[in-house]
């Protein structure tokens, strides 16, 4: 449709989509927004990006991206889920209900007793 409006040719639209659609990625990336919080419902969701062979078979190497939108608000976030939200999370699960700091003393202070 943006062929026959402009009058470009179809590798020309493809590139333009494709930088607007990095112009807008990197635009998320560079302005990080802390979403949620009590009573805000908050969609995330991940996907995996990458190519096949010649269109057929299985995937090859591919980048997972995590990225939410709270409703309402339409506030939006998104990441690189291994490098930033991953490790972070298994974190946060791990220590849910203990302070590690708290045990980090205790720790020590086993260690080197006054």
């Amino acid at each position: 449709m943006a062929v026959q409006q402009t009058g470009h040719s179809t590798k020309t639209i493809v590139d333009w989509y494709n930088f607007h659609r990095d112009i807008c990625a990197q635009w998320f990336l560079d302005h990080p927004v802390q979403i949620g919080g009590v009573g805000k419902v908050v969609e995330i969701d991940e996907s995996k990006f990458g190519r096949r062979k010649y269109n057929r078979g299985r995937y090859r190497d591919g980048h997972w991206v995590f990225g939410g939108v709270e409703r309402g608000t339409n506030n939006v976030f998104m990441g690189d889920l291994f490098d930033t939200y991953l490790p972070e999370y298994l974190w946060r699960r791990k220590f849910k209900n203990d302070d590690p700091f708290i045990k980090m003393y205790e720790h020590v202070k086993e260690q080197y007793p006054l």
